[in-house]
């Protein structure tokens, strides 16, 4: 109600008013109350904006909340909808109310009841805020109190479905109907805004630098982005924050892949799979030969070698060749020499090669040989080496055997002691990249060995 008789206000009993009608009668005559006469009676009633203070105020707690129908409510969104047709920006609100009226559909019962109950609480405020006369702030503010207390009357459903609100919260629900005409979640509609994914040339950026150098933190990602688009104006920055929340989100959501890029082995330990034979599907003699070099150099007395290996899956017969480089002529050395002893599968079986795709697999020189031989090259991905799992496994047992059997293994003092702790690294550092192995030996020496060893203790 907008105009209260002196008799109404009465009933009410409301602070800051007399407790008869006579009594109120008197002190709007005195203070010159604003009136008129109600239609169709001979009483007078007084507007809201006459009364005091604290009346309206009284007023405004203890009135209950309007009961909108479903009607009314389409009723007042087609009449706001009419009212702003002439209005351009009035007319984008309302067609991103309508896409958004249609998602609504899809929306569970439940949220939808929690959005009546939103426009109910926003619908009682407003009628709260109207009758207290006070400020839109402190309106808000004494509302949500009194809502909290659990003070406002017919909103047991919306007390069971929101359970506490806040000036703030008031404040977004009326921007929310008059952007969008409607108070339902919206749920997932912030995805794919933010500065980085919203912008791909950032995106890109962002996830090249954490590949690149994957312990980048979200200060030199800032920074990097700083020094490359700076000065770009169509390029929106995001702040650090931002930086650091997306990139935790990002490792949170790709943990296996950021695992891949930073660990490799330890990917591999936690992550992959392995079911079945490695060598399923191999039922011939030279059927599959897998080529592979150890990371490491090994330091013989005349000279820095390396060591070559291959192993045909179907039987596991190997060959390893010592040679001064890794060239793709190494390559071709060891190829031939397995040709030579091991020829070439019966047809139709085609004998396939398969190594990794760096350099020395790739060069010229071995595909020329390979298509001239016609045996079928097929190169792993990189940092695969499961890829080719049996001449893997076939140096692990070469490193390990061959701290046994050079000589000086047994130890009866300190002193071979510590000779047996070095060879035992020679096994660990023979498998990673860029150490050199020093062995009091000539490349002739060492290739005779593994020549013997592969003969003798394979049984081959």
């Amino acid at each position: 109600m907008t105009h209260y008789t002196a008799k109404e206000l009465a009933d009410l009993s409301l602070p800051g008013l007399p407790a008869s009608e006579r009594g109120i009668q008197i002190k709007a005559k005195r203070e010159d109350w604003e009136g008129r006469k109600r239609e169709g009676t001979k009483a007078t009633e007084y507007p809201l904006s006459a009364l005091p203070k604290e009346t309206r105020l009284a007023l405004a707690a203890g009135t209950p909340a309007p009961v909108i129908s479903d009607c009314e409510t389409g009723g007042q969104q087609s009449g706001r909808k009419l009212a702003n047709v002439a209005n351009l920006d009035q007319a984008r609100t309302r067609r991103a109310t309508e896409t958004r009226l249609k998602k609504n559909i899809c929306f569970n019962p439940k949220e939808q009841r929690r959005e009546e109950a939103r426009r109910l609480i926003l619908a009682d405020w407003e009628n709260y805020h109207q009758v207290s006369g006070e400020p839109i702030n402190a309106s808000m503010q004494a509302y949500s109190a009194l809502y909290n207390l659990h003070q406002r009357t017919g909103m047991g459903e919306a007390y069971a479905l929101v359970k506490k609100i806040s000036a703030r919260t008031l404040h977004h629900w009326r921007r929310q109907i008059k952007e969008r005409g409607s108070l339902m979640a919206n749920y997932g509609t912030n995805k794919g805004r933010n500065k980085i994914d919203s912008q791909p040339q950032i995106r890109d950026f962002v996830l090249a630098m954490l590949t690149a150098y994957p312990h980048a933190s979200a200060v030199q990602v800032s920074r990097a982005l700083e020094a490359r688009y700076g000065a770009d104006s169509t390029v929106s920055l995001p702040s650090q924050g931002r930086v650091s929340v997306w990139l935790d989100n990002w490792k949170k959501a790709n943990r296996q892949l950021f695992a891949a890029i930073t660990n490799p082995d330890a990917w591999k330990d936690n992550y992959l799979t392995a079911f079945g034979s490695a060598s399923e599907g191999i039922t011939a003699l030279n059927q599959l030969w897998e080529f592979d070099g150890t990371p490491a150099d090994v330091m013989f007395i005349d000279g820095r070698h390396v060591l070559t290996g291959a192993i045909d899956v179907y039987s596991r017969r190997p060959k390893i060749l010592v040679s001064p480089t890794a060239k793709a002529t190494a390559v071709v050395s060891l190829l031939r020499s397995c040709l030579l002893d091991w020829g070439l599968p019966s047809h139709p079986v085609q004998l396939t090669a398969k190594t990794d795709n760096g350099s020395d697999y790739t060069a010229h020189h071995i595909t020329r040989a390979m298509e001239s031989l016609d045996i079928n090259h097929a190169l792993c991905p990189p940092f695969s080496p499961w890829n080719k799992p049996h001449i893997e496994r076939f140096f692990r047992t070469f490193s390990h055997d061959l701290v046994e059997l050079l000589p000086g293994y047994i130890g009866h003092n300190v002193v071979d002691r510590k000779a047996i702790e070095a060879r035992k690294a020679f096994s660990e550092r023979l498998f990673k990249k860029d150490q050199v192995i020093e062995l009091n030996m000539t490349a002739a020496d060492f290739q005779t060995f593994a020549d013997e060893w592969i003969r003798v203790v394979l049984i081959i």
